[in-house]
């Protein structure tokens, strides 16, 4: 069905809405996305931006899969920050965190454990990591999620 869209859209040049709840199929298909809670609009925008920019903390636990932590950020007081678990990786010296739990998923490992201050942080790993271990990882890229008061 997608690619019967995506040829459909490419031979005519017509805009169509495609309402799903499936997030991958939206991601394929959609040029722009609006991402709806209760009936509010909560961001408009294309795909990348939803996944690597969301402008409140509910968008980002909502499109893909990641951990938002309460960070003390320099010059800032604790700010809310979105760690996606393929920018996790383990490394001699970081955070320390507990493995609670590890899942096969084929290609991957779904890794989920906990920091010193009871923060849930998730990541993506090659091999499996012992559950109730402790690990060190280091994190590649965040975003600073926008205070929802605002």
């Amino acid at each position: 069905m997608e690619q019967t869209f995506r040829e459909f859209h490419r031979r005519t040049g017509a805009t169509f809405v495609y309402v799903t709840h499936d997030q991958a199929e939206a991601m394929a298909l959609a040029s722009h996305i609006a991402v709806m809670h209760k009936g509010k609009l909560m961001q408009w925008g294309a795909p990348q931006e939803l996944y690597q920019q969301p402008n409140s903390a509910w968008v980002a636990a909502f499109v893909g899969q990641g951990s938002i932590l309460n960070l003390d950020i320099p010059g800032e007081d604790r700010q809310q920050v979105l760690i996606r678990p393929e920018h996790v990786h383990l490394h001699e010296e970081g955070l320390a965190v507990q493995v609670q739990r590890c899942v096969f998923q084929g290609e991957r490992y779904w890794v989920q454990g906990v920091l010193a201050d009871g923060q849930s942080l998730a990541w993506y790993h090659h091999s499996p990591c012992l559950e109730h271990s402790q690990v060190t990882v280091r994190c590649t890229q965040g975003w600073v999620l926008q205070n929802e008061n605002h």
